[in-house]
């Protein structure tokens, strides 16, 4: 698992959790920003890495159903460099 533990990213998760609240959706404060590399039983010892960065052209809603591995993409929207 590919985790951010500080940073933009940390931040625009707190907002978006935060917001959720305010329009009365369930949020996980305790919520960590991450990608998942892979699902295996083998256990990889956690390493610190350089920085990653990419650019992000759009901001997708996605409804992952827990324990299926599937994902519904609900909405889209593109992103506009400023």
């Amino acid at each position: 698992m590919l985790v951010a533990d500080d940073g933009p990213v940390c931040e625009l998760s707190g907002n978006l959790g935060a917001e959720m609240l305010r329009e009365g959706l369930k949020a996980s404060a305790g919520f960590v920003p991450h990608m998942t590399l892979a699902y295996d039983q083998k256990l990889i010892p956690q390493l610190p890495i350089e920085p990653i960065s990419f650019v992000a052209r759009e901001f997708i809603l996605v409804h992952s159903l827990r324990g299926l591995t599937q994902y519904d993409f609900l909405e889209r929207w593109p992103l506009i460099a400023m």
